[in-house]
């Protein structure tokens, strides 16, 4: 079993059923929780669950072993309005609007970035059995702005490869809260699973990956009698939650940010990948630009 597929942490919350809380860290259903739990893969206190309605408690040591297999699917093409940036015989390029999850997984198969791109156009790539064919990249649920995808597999290899040789750039817009003052800052800290909250990522030095951000400010201003800022983020790596964990890191938490900072509205993190270089398959060198959300207009 893969190292992610273990949830191994203490609770540090309200007390909570256990087959409930593991829907919460898998996205599982309460059925194929129960199913976790009668066979054995659930452990408060280094005891096995025995029961679905079992209390777990603050303090107390949870360990999962979350090897649940989702059954081989096809994607359902689900019609929705894209804003398509740029497209050729090989790539697609959308602006990704805010709440919109990028890949079909347990719990939502269907409403889903992916789902709209198969209504757009046939691609063999995207109609298989494979739960993220063609995504080249992901973005956060909330988080908005370009997404570079793959038509065929000529390309996703090719793009996937660039990726890895970290040849393909990506910079977001981000309003933080307080008042950054460096203008240059570059923030190479390692990032792991949370292991007092599964569904986080936190900065460690023990079985993480490196992880590196380079960060501009932009300006300084005041809305609504708080201090914050703009700031331009550059990935040198791409790990999960990469530029929110290491701003809330250095005190800088996203403005809006509802699990490393404060939820403000419903409008999410003030985060938006607004450019993308790469090089197409036929060599030429590539930039393009998706204009910042309407959330950001406070920075204005």
């Amino acid at each position: 079993m893969h190292s992610d597929q273990i949830l191994n942490f203490i609770y540090e919350n309200k007390p909570i059923r256990i087959d409930i809380l593991i829907t919460k860290l898998t996205n599982l259903s309460r059925k194929n929780a129960e199913n976790l739990i009668l066979q054995k893969k659930v452990l408060i206190d280094n005891n096995f669950v025995l029961k679905k309605n079992q209390i777990v408690k603050t303090g107390q040591k949870v360990k999962i072993f979350n090897d649940y297999q989702a059954p081989k699917i096809s994607l359902k093409p689900i019609k929705m309005e894209l804003e398509i940036v740029f497209q050729n015989e090989n790539i697609l390029l959308i602006n990704k609007p805010k709440n919109l999850v990028v890949h079909p997984g347990i719990g939502n198969w269907d409403n889903t970035l992916l789902n709209g791109i198969i209504s757009y156009f046939e691609a063999d790539l995207l109609r298989n059995d494979h739960i993220r064919p063609g995504i080249i990249h992901r973005l956060d649920k909330d988080t908005t702005g370009l997404i570079l995808v793959a038509k065929n597999v000529a390309a996703h290899n090719f793009f996937a490869n660039q990726l890895a040789k970290r040849e393909i750039k990506r910079f977001y817009k981000a309003i933080v809260v307080g008042k950054v003052l460096h203008k240059m800052m570059k923030i190479n800290l390692p990032i792991a699973r949370d292991l007092k909250n599964p569904l986080k990522k936190t900065i460690s030095f023990f079985n993480a990956k490196p992880a590196i951000t380079h960060v501009k400010l932009v300006k300084n201003f005041i809305y609504q009698n708080q201090n914050l800022s703009l700031v331009k983020c550059q990935l040198e790596t791409g790990r999960t939650h990469q530029i929110r964990v290491h701003l809330a890191h250095i005190g800088f938490p996203i403005y809006g940010d509802p699990i490393y900072g404060q939820k403000v509205d419903k409008l999410g993190q003030r985060l938006h990948a607004y450019k993308i270089i790469f090089t197409d398959l036929d060599g030429k060198r590539c930039e393009f630009r998706a204009d910042l959300p309407s959330e950001f207009d406070i920075a204005f």
